[in-house]
């Protein structure tokens, strides 16, 4: 029996799979089952699949269609390692991501899941690396998921009886993870180790304002955990303004500022307050950047519109090192 299982779940994947499953056979770790469980497709998944002969290939086929959640909850029952590593069929990994995500959790017992850096390709280009720490991480998943196709312990979802909700798709993977963090330590790598197919077909793309709402439902269960005192006015503003950051105005900055101290206030000890409050300043921080670009930027850079910025409230909040980037521009006199 290998060591580790990689979940794919497949449903039409045909023009992306092959490309996937390759990325996953020349790794340079080699100790796996490649797991894939088509949910009922109707395209060339399935033929293009079993067209490979490699034994470490197991491929299952439902009788109906269970839908993303139930479909990896199969996966992670019918695996019988000691890791398992999701990966999507429309994806490609880096031959060595594998590789370090098991030498990490080797290394590191009292860590559960291990993430890794990753960069967007096809209709969008930019890369993400997430928090490495998990405190950082736990912070930051009160705005939302920091965890994407991560390698983790059988063992934690066995022992904490926990299983992905269909309840909670589109987002269900920020909340198993929100769960999950309960109960075991996430690291994340600081390196792109795979990437990230974008294209219209996805669940992200084409469902996004069902996607709003389950983020939100777990962004609640998160704000619940650093504390159960909030009212439903509270909860409501977190959600609505201070977690996508609107401001309009100097005045609404304060509001922003004022709850990020009632956060801080509130925090139970379920999180460190040195990575809460250190998170929180940095988020007014790009708030109050971004607003200033939009207040006196928004036709150009210019001299001009610089010394306005210099004598607002704006340049005591935005951090030196924007501020020079900003004169930089000016300087030059280019967007």
């Amino acid at each position: 029996m290998p060591r580790l299982t990689v979940l794919m779940p497949a449903y039409n994947v045909g023009n992306y799979i092959s490309e996937a499953i390759d990325s996953i056979l020349n790794q340079t770790f080699a100790d796996f089952e490649l797991l894939v469980i088509d949910d009922c497709s109707t395209d060339n998944t399935a033929e293009i699949v079993n067209a490979y002969t490699d034994a470490r290939i197991r491929y299952v086929k439902n009788e109906h269609n269970l839908g993303l959640a139930e479909n990896l909850n199969k996966g992670i029952q019918l695996a019988n390692t000691e890791y398992i590593a999701r990966m999507d069929g429309d994806d490609i990994s880096v031959s060595t991501c594998l590789e370090k995500q098991i030498q990490y959790l080797d290394n590191h017992p009292d860590v559960g899941i291990c993430g890794v850096g990753f960069q967007f390709f096809g209709t969008r280009t930019s890369t993400v690396i997430y928090p490495e720490y998990f405190e950082e991480v736990k912070v930051r998943m009160l705005f939302g998921c920091t965890v994407i196709l991560p390698m983790f312990h059988k063992s934690v979802f066995v022992e904490n009886n926990l299983k992905y909700k269909t309840s909670a798709f589109p987002a269900e993977d920020y909340m198993i993870w929100a769960e999950c963090l309960r109960v075991t330590k996430i690291y994340n790598l600081q390196e792109v180790l795979f990437y990230y197919r974008m294209h219209e077909s996805q669940i992200s793309t084409s469902r996004r304002a069902a996607q709003i709402i389950k983020t939100n439902e777990v962004r609640l269960f998160m704000l619940e955990y650093l504390s159960p005192d909030f009212s439903e006015s509270e909860k409501l503003y977190f959600l609505d303004a201070f977690v996508p950051g609107k401001m309009e105005s100097i005045v609404e900055f304060d509001h922003l500022q004022d709850f990020a101290r009632l956060l801080e206030t509130k925090a139970n000890t379920n999180f460190d307050h040195n990575a809460l409050h250190t998170y929180l300043q940095n988020h007014l921080q790009q708030l109050m950047y971004s607003f200033a670009l939009d207040r006196y930027f928004k036709n150009g850079f210019s001299l001009k519109s610089f010394f306005i910025y210099l004598v607002s409230k704006c340049v005591r909040v935005v951090p030196i090192k924007l501020t020079a980037k900003i004169f930089a521009k000016s300087v030059l006199n280019r967007k």
